[in-house]
């Protein structure tokens, strides 16, 4: 079958099940900071991948705004700031990047 111009492809995904997904992400991340691996180089960080995810994959539901949030609920007092805004960035990156239709 064929598409039709503006179709979507997958419907938009439902926003309980990316919250859900987002503070199982931050849950995970804070348990693996406390076993025994600490933060370790060589282990992913498990929140900035989902939010990564989420912000590609659902624009307009996870943005800048959420990344920030997560980023200083997750963040110690000391570096919460620095992590938030790391976060923030990181989700910037995928919407700020430029558009492909320029002329």
């Amino acid at each position: 079958m064929i598409m039709r111009p503006g179709q979507q492809v997958l419907l938009p995904a439902n926003p309980v099940f990316i919250a859900f997904s987002l503070f199982m992400a931050l849950a995970l991340n804070m348990f693996l900071n406390v076993s025994v691996w600490g933060n370790a180089a060589w282990r992913p960080d498990v929140l900035a991948v989902v939010l990564v995810f989420w912000g590609v994959s659902q624009p307009g539901r996870v943005g800048v705004g959420v990344a920030f949030f997560f980023g200083s609920a997750h963040g110690h007092p000391p570096r919460r700031l620095a992590r938030a805004a790391r976060f923030g960035l990181s989700i910037a990156g995928v919407f700020l990047r430029p558009s492909s239709t320029a002329a």
